[in-house]
């Protein structure tokens, strides 16, 4: 700062201030300098300008543009990018990640039965149940309409974690959810991807973990399929 103010005699940038009561709170600052007639700064002048409600605004511009509305789970785009980054590390460590798509059993029926409210309740209270077996560094996101992802690895590279893992999402639905006094039992079927053992590209990854659920949907629901 004070070396822009003593080259180019002004400065502006953000900062962190503090009130009177001792409150820490964002501003946009400027300091400009003042020179006398043979040019020597005998002055500073600061103008400070409290940004707390735009930074606010801001953060939850690009919270909304990355989260979903309806279960405030990570969107389709963040995911990709999270699985961008999860998919170097385990490159570069040498280590494996996993993907599961997880997707309800007969959620369709459950909307035309109950009515769509019903169902975004529904897809909250799983969101939450999905949310409490995440651990570390998981992603959990909503993938589409009913169909969840993750994106888990092993701390010590063992490619069964990920059936673990798949076990545990579904046992989380096996207790009633009580909806608008409506007992009931959630089921899902789940596809897991694992890298490296059965892709070498994020993108392959993603598709196997996707046709693995479309083949534990056709087996009847209710169970993982992953084929190595």
């Amino acid at each position: 700062m004070w070396s822009d103010i003593n080259k180019k005699g002004l400065w502006k940038g953000r900062i962190w201030n503090r009130r009177k009561n001792g409150e820490v709170y964002p501003a946009l600052l400027s300091i400009s300098s003042i020179t006398d007639k043979n040019g020597l700064t005998n002055h500073y002048c600061s103008i400070c300008h409290d940004v707390t409600e735009k930074t606010l605004n801001d953060n939850s511009l690009r919270f909304e543009a990355y989260h979903d509305v309806l279960t405030g789970l990570p969107t389709k785009q963040l995911f990709y990018d999270r699985l961008d980054r999860a998919f170097l590390r385990a490159q570069r460590n040498n280590t494996m990640v996993a993907i599961l798509v997880i997707a309800l059993d007969g959620f369709k029926r459950i909307n035309e039965r109950f009515g769509y409210r019903f169902g975004d309740r529904m897809l909250q209270n799983v969101a939450r149940r999905f949310r409490g077996v995440c651990r570390g560094d998981d992603t959990l996101a909503r993938y589409s309409g009913d169909a969840f992802a993750m994106i888990t690895g092993s701390p010590g590279g063992d490619p069964e974690y990920a059936s673990l893992r798949a076990e545990q999402m579904i046992k989380s639905l096996s207790i009633p959810f009580d909806i608008q006094e409506n007992p009931i039992i959630a089921k899902a079927s789940c596809g897991i991807s694992v890298y490296p053992a059965d892709a070498g590209d994020m993108h392959s990854l993603l598709e196997n973990a996707r046709v693995n659920l479309r083949s534990a949907k056709k087996r009847g629901g209710g169970q993982t399929v992953w084929q190595r």
